[in-house]
């Protein structure tokens, strides 16, 4: 096992930070947009637990039956030691989450990197998503130091636009 001060240069290396971005789109491609098993805790949220060798990730969210409002916490450490962070908190009505997890899905399984969450635009079933990512922020996962912004869905263009939900988020490399 690593002691910290061994784990700073560590994660200084390409070798370990190209590492570090395999586990997440991994972890993200088997969590919640693929709907993957979930664990409920406390009856208000789910948690999806990721482990592969050295590395644990955390996906979990808070949802609650008065409304569509939601939050979540997605961790990743390595041998025990928190590296990296994505936090967010919104609202999706319930017809945009279908349109949310694909779009997630999308970004995941190409494995681009738009500050944890989906690309800059996503159609699908007449909902537009959109990510604005905070351009003074870093947005190359390698380098995510910090990072942060919006994303939202709304219906498409031409009809009376009406927004479903939105997040905005910020993460950051812990080490």
């Amino acid at each position: 096992m690593l002691n910290p001060e061994e784990l700073k240069e560590l994660v200084k290396t390409p070798a370990f930070l190209a590492e570090m971005e395999d586990i997440f789109f991994k972890a993200m491609n088997t969590g919640y947009a693929n709907n993957s098993q979930k664990e409920t805790f406390a009856d208000i949220g789910k948690m999806v637990d990721f482990t592969d060798g050295s590395w644990s990730v955390i996906d979990g969210y808070l949802v609650t039956p008065l409304g569509p409002r939601s939050g979540g916490l997605m961790a990743m450490s390595y041998e025990g030691i928190p590296v990296w962070l994505l936090q967010y908190a919104g609202q999706y009505e319930e017809e945009a989450i279908p349109c949310l997890k694909a779009a997630l899905i999308a970004a995941y399984s190409e494995k681009k990197f738009f500050g944890g969450r989906g690309p800059e635009q996503f159609t699908l079933d007449g909902l537009v998503y959109q990510n604005e990512v905070d351009r003074a922020y870093r947005q190359d996962f390698k380098k995510s130091n910090f990072f942060k912004g919006y994303e939202s869905i709304r219906t498409a263009i031409g009809v009376p636009q009406r927004c479903l939900g939105w997040h905005s988020y910020q993460g950051m490399m812990m080490i």
